[in-house]
């Protein structure tokens, strides 16, 4: 086991080779150069609200429920904070405590083997970052969609569409190696529910390659639910702890699984 979970270090160290700031010190936003740790990506986005007319507003800063907070930013950055420092603590990886934010369009995109996007209900990618999105999946990255529900799950099938549209969405059962990747993980008795309990449950999507289950996973939605809240408030008492225990045991399981497939 410890040589396995140093191999997955070594993995995540690889995998963000010389990443650079680019476009995101031009906004102001923090970007840690490569230093041989495992570091997050966080996919910014310009937010686009459904209309009743079927089109879409843009709104560039546009309110997601808390007080102007980008849509992108939810959980941002005390999730990451929290979930690299718990890294470090449970695994022999060696993790950034933090995160950088970039574009789907962003060439350095490629450089990390993981990504995060938060609210992709909101989320509706120019031609450019479908692209560059596209190319990196299907290239190796894993990207995990969280925080939505309801309606923004048609949405956000609707955008994996146009992103890889030779792919059908796959409701996982429990079976997938993802939930095995670090910890056993039974997702049907999961009780994740944070703001979203009056709706029916969480859900979990998947993207295979070739639509084969056996194959590689390329992404994971996290539907009608949102463990990024967990995460980020995990000092606060906004949740029991062996909920909150739960929500980080499936981060870590969705890292270490893009790290080794």
């Amino acid at each position: 086991m410890r040589r396995w979970l140093a191999l997955g270090g070594l993995i995540m160290g690889v995998g963000a080779l010389g990443a650079s700031a680019g476009s995101v010190q031009e906004k102001g936003y923090p970007f840690e150069p490569y230093d041989g740790r495992f570091q997050f990506a966080r996919i910014y986005f310009d937010a686009e609200r459904p209309q009743n007319s079927g089109g879409f507003r843009r709104g560039r800063a546009f309110d997601c429920s808390r007080g102007g907070e980008p849509c992108w930013h939810h959980d941002y950055p005390y999730a990451e904070q929290n979930l690299t420092a718990l890294l470090n603590e449970v695994t022999t990886a060696r993790a950034f405590v933090g995160g950088n934010v970039l574009r789907a369009s962003d060439p350095e995109l490629h450089r990390f083997p993981l990504a995060w996007l938060a609210e992709p209900g909101f989320w509706v990618p120019d031609a450019d970052e479908v692209e560059n999105l596209r190319a990196y999946l299907l290239k190796g990255g894993f990207i995990i969609f969280d925080d939505f529900g309801g309606d923004d799950t048609q949405h956000l099938l609707q955008q994996m569409t146009r992103i890889v549209p030779e792919l059908q969405p796959m409701l996982l059962d429990g079976s997938e190696p993802i939930f095995r990747s670090f910890f056993e993980i039974e997702p049907a008795n999961l009780q994740l529910h944070s703001y979203r309990a009056e709706r029916e449950g969480e859900r979990y999507i998947g993207y295979f390659e070739d639509n084969d289950r056996s194959g590689r996973q390329l992404a994971i939605l996290n539907a009608d639910n949102d463990i990024g809240e967990f995460i980020e408030y995990r000092e606060t008492g906004f949740a029991p702890v062996d909920m909150t225990n739960e929500a980080y045991k499936l981060a870590v399981n969705y890292i270490m699984y893009a790290l080794t497939h």
